[in-house]
């Protein structure tokens, strides 16, 4: 079955787990394609679909000061990107049609009808590729927010712990994001801020600078381009200037990790000439430790640290902007999913055998250079 158009994902780890374990310690042996992001080595192990624990609810309750194993599983256990945010309507519009045009150019299928609520209804066209698109349709129709973590299972827990002692790091994708280039660029910007050391020293390695190359060719969708990678350097630089006094005061970590997220963010939607037109952007949401490692809010680091990402153009802008789109448009589906659900699910279905390129696996192991780790807790 296809993977883009069917529920049963990576059919290779299903059948015979003993066989296919063995397999995967040897993968490294058997030439197979070499997927690299910069320095570090993105690998394919057996590894769980990521089911996560619901974000604003737990999140408005451990700000409230409860700290209890969903708020746990949340933090700890899932962080990584979660989305379940519910868009609003700007100017009084309401969506009266929804619509997916196959005759229409990718990147222009998306067909929404706008009404005003004074009789005057205009159609407009969502600018999103198919690639982003119908993912994201697929996630918004599910009551499940957690897209990709870095704190993520092997189906092989031996090798998880082999792994995780060699500091790697394992990803697990909602189920809608395996196999995706979205789920490769959302895992990415997942990584945008993952501290890496080398011999106990802060090294900022510029590899979230890059996009991921398979055997030494870029992965692209339709609408992107190879990054500038100089310019995505310099503005890397530039954020690290001017947050890192916030991060680390006096050389310390402030933080514990980060949930990349729209919780307490607005996404609205309105026309723009013929274009759809959305609004709202993520936002990183600090955690840290108290005296007794007890977990809490860190609000004093979510605006600044995520207003400059944005101010940066998200420092890699081709992994932003399938970010920052992710969120949009996951919310505005979920909005005509709760005002008009016979519309949402005629349009669901309408979807529902279409594919896109590129082909792509998305990795599940991140392994840094020989000479760095990732710091314990992100």
């Amino acid at each position: 079955m296809d993977r883009h158009t069917g529920s049963q994902r990576h059919v290779f780890r299903r059948p015979c787990l003993g066989v296919l374990f063995a397999l995967a310690a040897l993968l490294p042996t058997l030439g197979q394609a070499k997927l690299q992001l910069g320095g570090q080595t993105l690998a394919f192990a057996p590894a769980h679909t990521l089911r996560g624990p619901h974000l604003s609810p737990n999140l408005r309750r451990f700000e409230q000061g409860i700290v209890d194993k969903e708020v746990l599983d949340l933090l700890a256990g899932t962080g990584g990107i979660a989305f379940d945010g519910v868009a609003t309507p700007a100017n009084g519009r309401e969506v009266a049609g929804l619509s997916y045009d196959a005759n229409r150019p990718d990147g222009q299928r998306l067909q929404v009808v706008l009404a005003d609520g004074k009789g005057t209804v205009t159609t407009v066209t969502a600018l999103i590729p198919d690639w982003q698109l119908v993912p994201i349709a697929r996630f918004a129709a599910k009551d499940e927010g957690s897209c990709v973590t870095l704190f993520g299972h092997l189906q092989n827990e031996s090798d998880e712990k082999a792994r995780r002692e060699r500091r790697e790091r394992i990803i697990n994708y909602h189920a809608d994001f395996e196999d995706t280039l979205l789920g490769l660029r959302l895992f990415q910007a997942d990584a945008l801020l993952l501290r890496l050391y080398r011999d106990g020293q802060l090294v900022l390695t510029r590899d979230c600078c890059d996009l991921p190359k398979l055997d030494g060719e870029y992965i692209l969708g339709d609408g992107e381009m190879k990054p500038d990678v100089q310019a995505n350097t310099e503005r890397y630089d530039k954020f690290w200037s001017a947050v890192k006094d916030r991060l680390m005061p006096g050389g310390e970590w402030v933080h514990h990790s980060y949930v990349i997220c729209d919780f307490g963010q607005t996404v609205t939607f309105d026309l723009n000439g013929q274009a759809l037109s959305l609004t709202g952007d993520p936002i990183w949401y600090f955690w840290g430790l108290d005296a007794d490692r007890t977990p809490i809010p860190l609000p004093q680091l979510n605006g600044p640290v995520s207003d400059t990402v944005k101010q940066l153009e998200g420092i890699n802008p081709t992994v932003y902007r399938a970010l920052v789109n992710t969120m949009r448009y996951a919310a505005f589906l979920r909005h005509v999913k709760a005002s008009s659900p016979e519309q949402f699910a005629s349009f669901i279905r309408s979807v529902a055998g279409v594919g896109w390129e590129p082909d792509v696996s998305t990795p599940t192991v991140l392994i840094p250079p020989p000479v760095l780790a990732p710091r314990p807790g992100g």
